[in-house]
């Protein structure tokens, strides 16, 4: 029989702690399992039983996005789109012989000539002028003709020339004549006006007067996808008591035309530079990437620059030319580069004379005995474009000319024309029959060997005058534009 108790069984009450010490770990069991779980991306491994942690680091996926990166655009690199060669000349004086040199028809019952070919004046330099990609000229005498009470001329202080003169002169490759020189009112308003009138029909251009008040007093001109802009002055006899009134030669302008001449007085040079910058404004609003101007000036038969002249070019450098080229003083005068007083980044190259292009101002009829009334340049300078906009300046180089004895205006080059040799008597000789399809320009002289000589000593006389300052204004032109080329990162 079992023993008696106060009615508890105690081997009861350990069994009920038992369970329920089982029930609560069983419990705990199962929240530890549900929070492992929640940290855990992955499901547990169901392939078997395994004595490592189930638990799985993500890891990071060995292949790119499938969609395109993300690249930082580069600037295409800046490159010389373009250059642009100007050819200048100095005066064409149509003095009576070099007019009557080349008559082919008289008028019959007068000594007047009714046909000209001036084609041999220009034939030596049409290959270097037809070079360029725009050529201009200094066309120092009015075209009047001849059925307005003015004769032919070619005495100073009433010039007239046939008109026949501009298609030779085009036909060398000249596209603009500058009609702002002393001589402009030889014949009157009616000799300044029917010469702008003949250039147009020539197709040509003219630059230093004007035909009415509405048009500009500067060209924009576009050579070779640059645009230049180009404005001519001549300068008035002096009068100092009354603005408003122009002289030229000693001819008086008529109010009509008083504006229609881009001129200036020695007295009133300040209204001149005032003009100057408006002309250079304009050009710029026009477009125009770079700026020349033609200044008819200076002391005729000096062979240096007046301080008046250089004056002057300082001005119109610190106005923002980028080139000045003279005429007027008959012999050719120095180069020289001019510094900004305002931007000292900016300079100017300026050719004080260009000498003669063609007269006759042989040395045995001047007083200056030396032959520098012979002699002239064709003055280049070249224009260069960059992708980015920049323009330059980029070369300049002045070619000495010489006129002979008959007006023909003879380059250095026929220094190197090569003798004509004799027929050999063994060969048979080529056909004479010409073909009407081909050139009719006349060849270029071969010189002799006084010709080749006086040549030469025209070519030391012109370099003696402008080959120091050349030779500066070159080696700046080639360090600053390899400067400019290294800033904007130019690939040659």
């Amino acid at each position: 029989m079992p023993l008696e108790t106060d009615g508890k069984n105690p081997k009861q009450g350990w069994i009920l702690a038992l369970c329920i010490a089982l029930v609560v770990l069983c419990a705990a069991a199962a929240a530890a399992v549900i929070w492992m779980g929640s940290r855990s991306p992955l499901p547990p491994d169901t392939t078997g039983p395994s004595t490592q942690n189930t638990t799985q680091i993500p890891t990071v996926p060995t292949t790119l996005p499938t969609t395109a990166p993300t690249t930082v655009p580069t600037e295409p690199p800046v490159e010389k789109i373009a250059s642009a060669t100007i050819a200048s000349m100095g005066d064409i004086l149509m003095h009576g012989p070099v007019r009557d040199t080349y008559i082919t028809q008289y008028i019959p019952g007068t000594a007047v000539g009714a046909n000209f070919n001036y084609a041999p004046v220009f034939a030596n330099i049409q290959e270097i002028i037809s070079q360029a990609d725009y050529a201009v000229i200094n066309l120092e005498t009015p075209l009047a003709g001849l059925d307005n009470g003015y004769p032919y001329s070619g005495v100073i202080g009433s010039f007239n020339a046939p008109d026949v003169i501009l298609d030779y002169a085009k036909a060398a490759g000249f596209d603009m004549m500058l009609t702002a020189n002393n001589h402009t009112y030889d014949c009157g308003s009616f000799g300044m006006h029917r010469t702008m009138e003949v250039i147009l029909e020539r197709e040509l251009q003219y630059l230093g007067t004007q035909q009415s008040a509405d048009e500009p007093d500067h060209k924009v001109i576009h050579a070779n996808g640059i645009a230049i802009g180009m404005a001519c002055y001549t300068y008035e006899v002096p009068n100092g008591s009354d603005v408003s009134r122009k002289s030229l030669n000693g001819k008086w302008v008529t109010a009509a035309d008083n504006e229609l001449v881009s001129s200036f007085d020695a007295y009133w040079l300040d209204l001149f530079y005032a003009q100057v910058a408006s002309d250079i404004e304009g050009m710029r609003a026009e477009g125009a990437e770079a700026i020349v101007l033609y200044v008819h000036w200076g002391d005729e038969y000096r062979l240096v620059q007046s301080a008046a002249q250089h004056d002057m070019a300082q001005k119109l450098c610190d106005l923002g030319a980028d080139v000045i080229i003279g005429g007027h003083p008959h012999v050719v005068q120095p180069v020289e580069l001019l510094t900004s007083t305002l931007d000292p980044d900016h300079k100017t190259v300026c050719l004080y004379s260009m000498g003669n292009a063609v007269s006759a101002q042989r040395r045995h009829k001047m007083n200056l005995k030396t032959g520098h009334t012979e002699d002239g340049v064709i003055f280049q300078v070249t224009f260069s474009k960059y992708s980015d906009g920049t323009v330059i300046l980029e070369t300049a180089d002045a070619i000495p000319t010489w006129v002979n004895d008959q007006y023909q205006i003879l380059s250095t080059g026929v220094l190197h024309t090569p003798e004509p040799e004799e027929p050999d008597p063994t060969q048979p000789t080529e056909s004479t029959e010409t073909n009407p399809t081909e050139s009719t320009a006349p060849a270029q002289p071969v010189p002799d060997e006084t010709t080749r000589n006086q040549l030469a000593a025209s070519y030391e006389r012109t370099m003696g005058i402008v080959g120091d300052g050349l030779a500066a204004v070159q080696a700046y032109l080639q360090s600053n534009t390899a400067q400019v080329e290294a800033e904007l990162g130019v690939r040659n």
